[in-house]
C-alpha cells in the first residue's frame, strides 16, 4: 500500500493536469482494477474447467500463479498506462472538437489496442519465464485473432464511452473493465 501512495504521490507531483487529483480516488480505482483482473482470470480458469468437462477432457486445477501474473500485469502496467493514456486523450481530443469521438476511438483501436496487446503477450511471456521462441510462437499462433477479438468485444464500449460518458468517467473503463478483458483473453 506504501508503493501505491508513493506512487500516486509522486505522478501528483509530477503532472497533476494528467492524474486524478484524489490520492484516496486513484488507491481505489487501482485496487478495484486488480480485484477486477483476479475475479475475470479466476472466472475464465472456471468457464474453461466447465467447456472441458462437457466435452470429456481432463480438467486441471485453478492455477493460482496463472491469476498472480494477470494481477502482476494488471497491476503495475494496465492501471497506470491506461489511465494516462485516457488522461492524455482527454488533453489531446477535448470533446469540444467536433470530431472527437472518431479521433479517439481511431486512436484507441487502431494504435493504442494493437500496442497494448503486444505489450501484453511480452509481459505475460517474461513473467511466465519462457524465451523468445515461445513468444514468437504465441505472436504467430493467436496475436492476430486475439486483436480482432479485442476490436469486435471492446470497440462498441468505447463508441459508447466516448459518446455517453462526460470525460470523467471515462477513466473509470479501465477501473471496471479487466473482469471482462480478462475473460476475453
Amino acid at each position: 500500500m506504501k508503493l501505491i501512495c508513493k506512487s500516486d504521490g509522486f505522478l501528483q507531483q509530477a503532472s497533476p493536469c494528467l492524474v486524478r487529483k484524489s490520492t484516496n480516488a486513484s488507491r481505489s480505482s487501482w485496487s478495484t482494477r486488480l480485484a477486477g483482473i483476479c475475479t475475470g482470470h479466476l472466472l475464465s480458469q472456471i468457464l474453461e474447467a466447465r467447456k472441458k468437462i462437457k466435452s470429456g477432457a481432463p480438467v486441471g486445477e485453478i492455477d493460482p500463479a496463472a491469476t498472480a501474473r494477470y494481477a502482476t500485469f494488471g497491476f503495475f502496467i494496465t492501471g497506470p498506462v491506461s489511465h494516462i493514456f485516457y488522461q492524455l486523450m482527454e488533453v489531446w481530443m477535448p470533446k469540444t472538437d467536433p470530431l472527437c469521438i472518431v479521433k479517439r476511438l481511431l486512436l484507441d483501436r487502431l494504435i493504442f489496442a494493437p500496442g497494448f496487446l503486444l505489450m501484453f503477450y511480452f509481459v505475460m511471456n517474461i513473467l511466465e519465464a519462457k524465451g523468445w521462441r515461445d513468444f514468437e510462437s504465441k505472436m504467430r499462433g493467436s496475436y492476430w485473432t486475439a486483436l480482432k477479438m479485442n476490436w469486435k468485444v471492446w470497440t462498441p464500449f468505447q463508441l459508447s464511452i466516448s459518446t455517453l460518458c462526460l470525460s470523467s468517467s471515462e477513466c473509470c473503463l479501465p477501473t471496471w473493465s479487466p473482469c471482462f478483458g480478462t475473460l476475453h483473453l
